[in-house]
């Protein structure tokens, strides 16, 4: 019975040890990636970060390790790798649905560099979308649905979606940049309908936005008086 209890204490220490080590290097590795990505040297940043994945020893910390070490890649002008990592990450069970949202919404948003891939990025957002994960009124949720209200409008060319989409949101949000954002995208789409009365209601909304976000909003206003003629 001591033996027994020995040899777990024994290997419980070795754990907890071993854990602290690996939380010790992670720290680390993450700093001397910081350093280097301020001193612009890419490569060796994505390195480190690269070398902090494998040294964390829980889902946050390794989260973050992976999004530093795509940033780097991405610096470096290799979209390619870093959607790579991101998708390798994705098969494995050790995220929350939002970490999992996040990192589909990165990848949707390097397909949309290339105009060609836009389908692509909508495909990781919708994919995004289907996770319960962010609310409705958080940044993340934003993000998805004012991506996908773009590919919607401008490659397409199809309205109803982009109101469904971000209607709830430009509701929900706190954020007065956000709500502008999105009243104007939806107020776009109804002007696209030919829904003159939605279209200008939904525009006051974005001008009543933009200005408590200090954006420009003269031409939302122009879009007001040319439509209510």
């Amino acid at each position: 019975m001591d033996r027994r209890f020995f040899r777990a204490a024994v290997f419980l220490t070795a754990a907890v040890w071993s854990w602290n080590v690996l939380a010790e290097d992670y720290a680390v590795l993450m700093r001397e990636g910081a350093a280097a990505r301020k001193a612009k040297n890419h490569q060796l940043a994505a390195e480190k970060f690269s070398q902090a994945i494998q040294a964390a020893s829980e889902a946050k910390p390794r989260f973050q390790a992976v999004v530093a070490c795509a940033t780097a890649l991405q610096a470096m002008k290799q979209p390619d790798r870093a959607r790579d990592l991101y998708e390798a990450e994705l098969k494995k069970d050790l995220y929350s649905n939002t970490q999992r949202q996040s990192m589909l919404v990165k990848i949707a948003a390097m397909y949309l560099w290339d105009r060609n891939h836009y389908q692509y990025a909508l495909d990781k957002i919708n994919l995004a979308l289907a996770l319960k994960g962010a609310r409705e009124d958080e940044p993340l949720y934003f993000l998805m649905c004012h991506y996908a209200a773009c590919i919607y409008r401008h490659f397409k060319k199809e309205y109803d979606p982009i109101i469904v989409l971000c209607e709830i949101p430009a509701a929900r949000s706190k954020i007065a940049w956000h709500k502008w954002t999105l009243y104007s995208q939806i107020a776009q789409a109804y002007e696209k309908l030919g829904k003159k009365t939605e279209a200008i209601e939904n525009y006051r909304l974005a001008v009543e936005f933009g200005r408590k976000a200090k954006r420009d909003t003269k031409k939302l206003e122009a879009k007001i008086k040319e439509l209510s003629k």
